[in-house]
């Protein structure tokens, strides 16, 4: 839930967004405006309408991988950062996120800052290095030996499910895995193949 004040009004405005992760409350501010501008160029976006389609912006897009949890205890989540201010607000929002131990499966592509976006990992975490299967991903072992030399190391592994599974087997209920550090990456993770979550009582 988001609540929006514009300067020139007095009243705030509250959204309810399907979309999780702190970086939210920012694009939603963009999303805000190009509607406003729309609005002023005579298209007719009444705010119900606009409130509707944020609320259900995953079934109606079938956009993924942006802070989406797909397993709890251990918690695992899905998240398609990939550049520098991707990472930095994957972070942050990780900082907010109760957890006890933090496991990081990550692959990139080679045409990506990937000495940056490295230096921005948090180095505690248990590190996975993996590779998406396309033309462009950097190999496991690649990214391994960049990674070592922004002070990080981990295991290496063929892909993105093998690594996810060794995660899960080595996580504690109370821990977090995250799946990071390339779209393509996150859209090979075959979230079928994960047991069940435990029931809530």
């Amino acid at each position: 839930m988001v609540e929006v004040a514009n300067e020139h009004h007095a009243d705030h405005k509250t959204y309810h967004l399907d979309l999780p992760g702190i970086y939210q409350t920012k694009n939603i501010l963009s999303v805000l405006e190009a509607c406003s501008i729309l609005q002023e160029r005579g298209w007719n976006s009444e705010d119900t309408v606009i409130q509707k389609a944020l609320l259900h912006v995953k079934k109606l897009t079938g956009l993924a991988g942006r802070w989406e949890i797909v397993h709890t205890s251990p918690l695992v989540v899905l998240d398609v950062a990939h550049n520098e201010d991707g990472i930095r607000q994957l972070v942050q929002q990780i900082e907010m996120t109760e957890h006890h131990q933090l496991h990081i499966i990550t692959g990139m592509v080679k045409d990506k800052d990937v000495e940056k976006v490295l230096h921005l990992l948090p180095k505690e975490a248990t590190y996975y290095f993996t590779k998406a299967h396309i033309p462009r991903a950097l190999t496991e072992n690649e990214l391994s030996d960049k990674a070592l030399h922004a002070g990080i190391k981990g295991s290496i592994f063929e892909n993105v499910n093998t690594a996810l599974k060794t995660a899960m087997q080595k996580a504690k209920p109370a821990d977090m895995i995250v799946v990071c550090g390339s779209i393509f990456l996150v859209g090979e993770v075959n979230t079928s193949a994960l047991p069940a979550s435990p029931a809530h009582t």
